[in-house]
């Protein structure tokens, strides 16, 4: 494990010149460096051309300093290039240095260099695992803060209590044992492509981290929400300010009212991820310069201009300031979110009435003076004319009671509208959110955005080996439907001149331990022409074996579609197609104790009597089946017992429990079927199927087979089940 070096320096470089020299041009460096960097660069490269691994007593690696020199005259390259040369000397010597990590990881993600990204997600590592050095030290925590403070955003509730993260970040509790520990093997687990040397899923973290110590950093308060969600979702589909403002406003609302400012209104920012989930919208309001915080469209207006609305002259002026307000906001939202549009059409229609309601008494005032005196100007003045050319154009009448165009006549007064549309919207909001927890995932990766997602069907079954250990086969398939390429991935073909080709599917299995640490890839790789595709089916199912794990263990599968490159010798994948990544996390190995009854888990089989192979058919790795289907299930039984004739003696049972359509105006049912079967043999293990006919089930619309077996001899049963969802050809 790294010693942490951090305040008080005890280890002194190999100096070529005198040690009280060294200190002396660092002690000036530091000083120079926030308001001269320029001239502490001078000083600082003078203490690095003599020793590269000096470190000060007082300021530590002098290649951390110089790093920041360079980095404050945005020479961003020459920093990078200074800490990582500063990271990798240390750790010769045996050292690592927060402050220089650090600094490394946050540039390395906030410039978004990608050449460097594998070597900061690296360090981002080690610093993590600072965490279980014997005492990190509070200026350590305080450095790693913001670190943690972004994967509080990202790491599951149960996680977050089980490592003490909240009290951490509180500075109440020093971190536990083994909690850096526990949170790299997090991260491993979220490696979605085990088929490379990188972990894409933390890196893309990173870059959201670094985006956000650059954009959303208050620097009093630290982040802001907008650093919360961006870390969460990724940058949004749309991005637009909010702003109170315009001709028309101004001169409608604030010229009318001497106290009422732009000013005083917040500055507000609306996120949509349309590309995440239709729920997935973001209000982002900051009040007097405070850092963004999660709002409403009503944090954007001032309190005070949506309160004493009411049927006095005063109340009544308000409650038109508020619709015409309301109506500007709700333009901005409405282009961008549906969830707005309807509440912006009436509220926007209101205020037209408004508006046609003022110029008709504006109108009928001016002739009225005109009658009565001769001193008045022969036309309105131009604004007012202009807008009375307006609604003569557009049919709407100037005199008398003005009508709501389209409604009729309107009932309510302005206050009565202002106050409606201002409590229904509250509601309409205060849902919006309550649909946006429920329904927009926690978090969300944009890592396989660049190609096409691959639909494929997954089974995975366990057996137990000779060895004891156990052997865990991954059965998966595909339409040809899913392998032809779609419009994204045709368009990939043709910037590549490679319409017409071939494919080739890579399918990588990656085996891990308990704590995500990758032991071996297992790789298939297979050819497909494009022949092959052009007809209806699906392909063979494609076989992956794990073997020799004992005790809790995950599988990560990724499969992978390119172009095949036939122009090459030998041919070579061409352009990424198609992927999909799929977990199996928290699998056990089968009990291997002799004495313990142990079952392997349930292969379905397209049933065949006449197979040649081992099985009694072939995988059938779908959820979803047909009644046509010739359904068998294959499993393996372990450690019966011999009776005293030196025979085992076994039970198997199974049960079908069934959901059945009920037709209309009828509640579906579930409906069970038992059957069961003695056995004997000679063998500790037993190989054995069930075959389902599915066709006396016609109206099932889901299927969970049990299959229990009983040993006989000494009394133990075990079981497994599986479940199948029942589609109509």
């Amino acid at each position: 494990m790294w010693s942490l070096l951090i305040g008080l320096w005890l280890l002194g470089g190999t100096a070529m010149a005198p040690v009280d020299s060294l200190e002396q041009w660092m002690q000036e460096g530091v000083v120079l460096l926030p308001a001269h960097p320029e001239q502490a660069v001078v000083l600082l490269e003078r203490v690095v051309q003599r020793d590269s691994t000096y470190t000060s007593p007082r300021h530590g690696p002098a290649l951390y300093w110089l790093g920041q020199s360079q980095w404050l005259q945005d020479h961003t390259s020459d920093a990078l290039n200074a800490w990582e040369r500063g990271i990798t000397l240390l750790q010769q010597q045996g050292w690592f240095d927060v402050r220089l990590a650090e600094a490394y990881v946050r540039g390395v993600f906030t410039v978004q260099d990608r050449k460097r990204y594998a070597r900061g997600a690296e360090v981002y590592q080690q610093l993590l695992a600072l965490l279980d050095e014997p005492s990190p030290g509070a200026e350590a925590l305080h450095i790693l803060k913001s670190h943690l403070e972004a994967l509080s955003w990202i790491l599951p509730p149960a996680f977050q209590q089980r490592i003490h993260l909240a009290e951490i970040l509180k500075e109440e509790q020093v971190p536990g044992p083994n909690v850096g520990a526990l949170l790299l093997a997090w991260w491993r687990s979220q490696d979605p492509l085990p088929a490379t040397r990188r972990n894409e899923r933390l890196e893309e973290h990173l870059e959201r981290v670094g985006y956000a110590l650059k954009h959303f950093v208050d620097p009093d308060e630290g982040f802001d929400d907008r650093a919360r969600i961006y870390v969460r979702l990724g940058p949004p589909w749309r991005r637009v300010p909010l702003s109170i403002g315009g001709p028309w406003l101004r001169r409608k609302v604030f010229d009318r009212s001497p106290t009422l400012m732009e000013i005083q209104f917040p500055q507000g920012e609306f996120w949509v991820y349309r590309h995440v989930h239709e729920d997935a919208q973001y209000i982002f309001v900051s009040k007097d310069n405070k850092p963004y915080r999660l709002g409403t469209s009503f944090d954007l207006i001032p309190s005070f201009l949506l309160t004493g609305i009411g049927a006095t002259t005063r109340g009544q002026e308000k409650a038109k300031a508020a619709i015409r307000i309301l109506a500007e906001l709700y333009g901005q939202l409405a282009t961008n979110h549906p969830l707005f549009g309807l509440r912006y059409q009436d509220i926007a229609t209101y205020a037209l009435w408004i508006d046609e309601q003022e110029l008709a008494e504006e109108t009928a005032n001016w002739v009225r003076r005109r009658s009565q005196m001769t001193d008045l100007p022969d036309e309105l003045d131009p604004e007012t004319q202009r807008e009375l050319n307006m609604a003569e154009m557009q049919g709407a009448p100037v005199m008398g009671n003005a009508r709501l165009p389209g409604f009729g006549f309107s009932d309510e007064q302005p206050h009565q509208f202002a106050l409606r549309t201002i409590q229904e919207g509250k509601l309409e909001e205060e849902q919006a959110i309550w649909r946006r927890e429920e329904h927009v995932p926690p978090v969300y990766s944009n890592i396989f955005e660049e190609a096409e997602r691959l639909p494929i069907a997954t089974r995975l079954v366990r057996f137990l080996d000779m060895d004891g250990t156990t052997r865990t086969v991954l059965y998966w398939s595909a339409s040809n439907e899913a392998l032809r390429p779609g419009e994204r991935a045709r368009k990939v073909l043709e910037e590549s001149g490679m319409v017409g080709t071939d494919y080739l599917i890579t399918a990588t299995l990656a085996q891990r331990d308990a704590a995500y640490r990758t032991r071996t890839l297992h790789v298939r790789r297979l050819q497909l022409w494009q022949t092959d595709l052009t007809t209806e089916g699906v392909m063979q199912p494609v076989l992956l074996t794990t073997r020799g794990d004992t005790g809790l263990y995950h599988l990560t599968l990724q499969v992978s579609e390119f172009a095949l490159d036939r122009t090459a010798t030998p041919p070579r994948p061409g352009p990424l197609l198609k992927i999909t990544s799929i977990r199996f996390d928290s699998l056990r190995a089968l009990r291997a104790d002799p004495a313990v009854l142990e079952m392997s888990d349930l292969l379905p089989l397209w049933y065949d009597p006449s197979a040649s192979d081992t099985l009694p058919g072939r995988p059938y790795p779908f959820a979803r089946l047909s009644p046509d289907v010739p359904l068998a299930l294959y499993f393996e039984v372990y450690h019966l017992t011999f009776g005293p004739d030196d025979r085992t003696r076994y039970e198997v049972a199974y049960e079908v429990r069934r959901r059945e359509g009920g037709g209309l105006l009828r509640r579906d049912r579930e409906v069970q079927t038992r059957s069961s079967t003695v056995y004997e043999g000679t063998s500790r293990t037993a190989r054995e199927y069930v075959v389902l006919d599915l066709r006396a089930w016609e109206r099932a619309k889901e299927l969970e087979v049990v299959v229990r077996v009983r040993d006989l001899v000494s009394g133990q049963e075990v079981s497994r089940s599986i479940r199948f969802e029942v589609v109509r050809s």
